[in-house]
């Protein structure tokens, strides 16, 4: 099959990508927005820990639970599920009225990502029968999420910067 970005096997490759970026963006982002987040909800250092903390916690303690779920009932509408509550969680970040508020939706946005991280590897492996081209495929994917990670405090120092 030619390498196209419209071809079944790259669209998954895209979408899963991306979504893991956005996953592993929001882990290092929100360091570089900590001062302005304590500014505007007048926040503590331990509730700024929280802040930090209440999505790592989510996402990792349910990691695996998001891939049984995704075993049991699917990976596409684990992995959808995942996207809409990271989705929906994240503008509730954005609009968060209040220091407890904003750490409730970090914690959904962990709970999304717990879903979406494995699913996206269930529907990489399903995509790229073959060993070759699911090693090229995990790799690409993997690939952009440490560069995502890398670039995290430099994305949330611009958002700083031009959106406030």
């Amino acid at each position: 099959m030619p390498w196209t970005p419209l071809n079944p096997q790259r669209r998954v490759l895209n979408a899963t990508s991306l979504s893991y970026v956005i996953v592993i963006l929001d882990t290092s982002i929100v360091n570089v927005a900590l001062e302005p987040i304590a500014a505007s909800l007048g926040a503590s250092v331990a509730g700024l820990q929280w802040v930090v903390t209440a999505y790592t916690l989510a996402f990792a303690s349910l990691l695996l639970s998001g891939g049984a779920l995704g075993d049991r009932i699917g990976a596409k509408p684990t992995y959808i599920a995942g996207l809409l509550i990271f989705a929906l969680a994240s503008a509730l970040c954005a609009l968060a009225p209040s220091l407890p508020v904003l750490i409730a939706a970090r914690v959904l946005q962990g709970i999304g990502a717990a879903l979406l991280v494995p699913c996206a590897l269930a529907l990489i492996t399903a995509a790229y029968p073959t060993p070759d081209g699911r090693a090229r495929a995990i790799g690409i994917w993997a690939g952009f999420g440490g560069i995502a990670m890398a670039a995290g405090p430099l994305v949330g120092g611009l958002l700083i910067h031009l959106l406030g």
